[in-house]
């Protein structure tokens, strides 16, 4: 996912090994939003999650000012490979 973002890997090493918190969600602007909407949704297709990091998943779209069923069917387009469309 990084490379398809153009992000550098030595930026992505350091993240990886001191990652920053980011806050307060509500600072975020709604395209911030977005993106780690999209980046979570993503990750959910792309990896098998158990249920606690499912429910962890589920928390961060809340916080993000999306509920459950937002996240499904997002989850659900990426699944079906569809393209994504927000708000």
């Amino acid at each position: 996912m990084a490379d398809e973002c153009k992000f550098p890997k030595n930026d992505l090493k350091t993240l990886i090994s001191s990652p920053e918190p980011i806050g307060s969600f509500g600072a975020l602007s709604e395209s911030q939003k977005k993106m780690y909407m999209y980046n979570i949704c993503e990750l959910m297709t792309l990896i098998h999650i158990d249920q606690h990091k499912k429910l962890l998943c589920q928390q961060v779209a809340y916080d993000l000012d999306y509920d459950s069923n937002q996240l499904n069917v997002i989850v659900e387009r990426f699944q079906n490979k569809d393209q994504l469309q927000f708000g």
